[in-house]
């Protein structure tokens, strides 16, 4: 390709010479002719040109520049753009008009000037007053959102020439298609220049791309800034990035992904992405990444890339029944309670699965019970869980499991409300004893009490925090000698708790009245009891039987044949007992045996009542058997 030469003509002066006109003249001439060749040149005489020199110690080929020796890629994200640099959405090349670029590759076809230290001016005779500012830029052909860069590595040098102690200002960007779209390119820019000092200016300018990839609600949005660094410059500063949740739930926080220079803070209760300094060295090809979490020396051409997701912490709170966070060590020790903050993260779009809910609360119960008591205790257990609105939900099985969405969502993040208890086995309530109470009362007027009792007590698995009842309770008949002892009640079975069969003492010639009322049968049936049944009293008495008796009238003794009635049916007088002993065995099973003795009066028969009867009994019979026994000793007179 055919380089245009371009040249221009300075004035200096307004004083011209007269006598130097015949010489001046041809060379106006020539040079109007040039330029008339030329199509593409319409010079300005208003608006200098600069010229386009190249030295050979200034070439570059494309097969001698090295390759970019790695890409950095750091995950984490970011918002925010920067205020401070000039944003192009679409960069293009914007050469300035006095200034000629030298693409790589291409020859220059301008004398080699090996004079570093004078200007490659068409003038030399104009040294004092014309100086290059040399800007080498080195780019990738295509940088990506994503924080790579693909093709060759180009070398743009742009060659500024001074025009009266000045060179002009300069903005320049890379070829259309170089960033992607939606990167924000800034600018290489040079001011307007004045000379301090007569000599050269050669700059190196590298582009450094960062791309901060923030999750959302939807998906993720990518952030990619380029920066233009141009050794011995002010050092680029990247300000720092607020980060919003952008639809994600508050109990989500951003966190950078992976480790990096940068980082995530909060502060006045907002997120930022960490801003970060870079620095050329003077060398043009090593840099300084000063990032605000660890600084980092970064050799050669890069891209960084961060990538920020929102995570949110999990918490487990352990509660008991009645909906209270569980301290073993009482509520003056708040420090003390079964909490365990952010023991996992989990990114928004993620869940936890119900297994690992599960798993993680039993363990850190186990931690915490260890803590108290120095070693585990099974009774301590993980029962259910208390859901977002609050509901207590047992767990019975694998199905009745916690899952990801049955946590309590907050700034704070994700927390599970876990229901704890301390299964225990024993009495609750109070214990109830049906009693049968029988009272005999015997002829003489004594009573004998006998008692029958059954104890009972209702037994159940409870929660030894709360005192809640986890089962349906069982009530226990007391057969051992220790109520105190659970192994001295069994479960109600046939015959075990009953008050048992009594037998009423039998008294000959007396009918036995139980509360009043005559009873036929001398015993007291067994009853099964229940912790509803009453207590009962059953009083027995006794009542004679009545009996005809017929008194023998005199002469009519049956033994000599005289027909008399007797009511004796042998024909004697009945024989009447001044007394009866009474042998009385009260036996009640399960209660202490009760044996009474007592001597029994018989009716009308009392020693001091009926002693005048006998005595005239006695002597009505005397003289009878006198009076007979006169009468045979006068008939054997005869």
């Amino acid at each position: 390709m055919k380089k245009v030469q371009r040249y221009q003509i300075y004035k200096y002066q307004k004083q011209w010479v007269i006598g130097c006109s015949s010489l001046l003249l041809p060379i106006l001439v020539g040079v109007s002719t040039a330029f008339a060749d030329d199509p593409h040149t319409a010079p300005n005489a208003d608006q200098p040109r600069m010229a386009n020199t190249e030295s050979a110690s200034q070439q570059h080929s494309a097969d001698q520049i090295a390759q970019h020796q790695g890409d950095l890629s750091l995950r984490t994200p970011g918002t925010n753009q920067n205020a401070h640099n000039n944003t192009v959405n679409q960069p293009q090349a914007v050469p300035a008009e006095n200034e000629t670029a030298i693409e790589e590759g291409i020859a220059t076809q301008q004398p080699v000037i090996h004079n570093n230290d004078h200007s490659s001016s068409d003038h030399p005779a104009d040294w004092n007053n014309n100086y290059e500012r040399v800007i080498n830029i080195y780019y990738y052909e295509h940088y990506h959102l994503d924080g790579g860069v693909s093709g060759r590595i180009i070398n743009k040098q742009i060659i500024q020439m001074a025009v009266n102690d000045r060179w002009e200002a300069l903005d320049w960007l890379p070829p259309e298609g170089t960033f992607a779209d939606g990167m924000q390119v800034q600018p290489i820019h040079f001011d307007a220049g004045f000379l301090t000092e007569a000599a050269n200016q050669h700059f190196t300018v590298n582009y450094f791309v960062r791309n901060v990839t923030i999750q959302n609600a939807s998906g993720s949005n990518t952030l990619s800034h380029a920066y233009a660094l141009i050794d011995n410059g002010t050092p680029i500063t990247i300000p720092e990035i607020e980060i919003t949740n952008n639809g994600i739930p508050s109990a989500y926080h951003p966190q950078m992904k992976f480790p990096g220079p940068d980082n995530v803070i909060k502060r006045d209760g907002h997120y930022y992405l960490t801003g970060a300094t870079i620095t050329l060295n003077n060398n043009g090809s090593t840099f300084t990444y000063h990032g605000a979490y660890n600084s980092q020396n970064i050799t050669g051409l890069v891209s960084i890339g961060e990538k920020i997701t929102f995570n949110a912490p999990i918490s487990f709170v352990f509660k008991n029944l009645d909906g209270n966070i569980y301290n073993a060590y009482g509520a003056e020790y708040p420090n003390s309670a079964a909490v365990y903050k952010n023991v996992a993260q989990v990114e928004y779009g993620q869940a936890l699965s119900a297994n690992q809910i599960y798993a993680d609360a039993e363990k850190y119960l186990n931690q915490y019970i260890v803590l108290v008591y120095d070693e585990p205790d099974s009774a301590f257990q993980v029962y259910g869980y208390f859901g977002p609105d609050d509901t207590f939900h047992q767990i019975n099985g694998v199905a009745d499991y916690p899952v990801f969405s049955d946590a309590i969502s907050s700034p704070d993040g994700l927390t599970y409300n876990i229901a704890v208890i301390y299964r225990r086995y024993g009495k609750i309530g109070e214990e109830v004893h049906p009693t049968r109470t029988i009272n005999v009362t015997a002829l003489d007027g004594q009573t004998t009490t006998t008692k029958q009792v059954v104890h009972l007590q209702k037994f159940v698995y409870y929660d030894g925090i709360s005192g809640t009842e986890l089962s349906q309770p069982e009530w226990k008949v007391l057969t051992g000698n220790d109520p105190d002892d659970p192994g001295s009640w069994i479960s109600l079975a046939n015959g075990n708790h009953s008050w048992n069969e009594f037998s009423i003492p039998v008294i000959s010639g007396y009918t036995m009245l139980v509360d009043g009322s005559p009873d036929i049968s001398s015993q007291i049936p067994s009853e099964v009891v229940t912790d509803q049944t009453a207590d009962v009293t059953l009083n027995i008495t006794y009542q004679p039987v009545e009996r005809p008796v017929a008194l023998t009238e005199p002469g009519n003794d049956s033994s000599h044949g005289t027909g008399g009635t007797s009511a004796n049916p042998n024909g004697s007088n009945p024989v009447v007992n001044d007394s009866t002993i009474v042998n009385t065995i009260i036996s009640t099973p399960g209660e202490q045996t009760t044996t009474k003795y007592s001597v029994i009066a018989l009716p009308q028969t009392g020693n001091k009542q009926n002693l005048a009867a006998l005595i005239g009994l006695a002597s009505l019979s005397l003289v009878m058997m006198l009076g007979v026994r006169l009468k045979q000793q006068k008939n054997n007179n005869r």
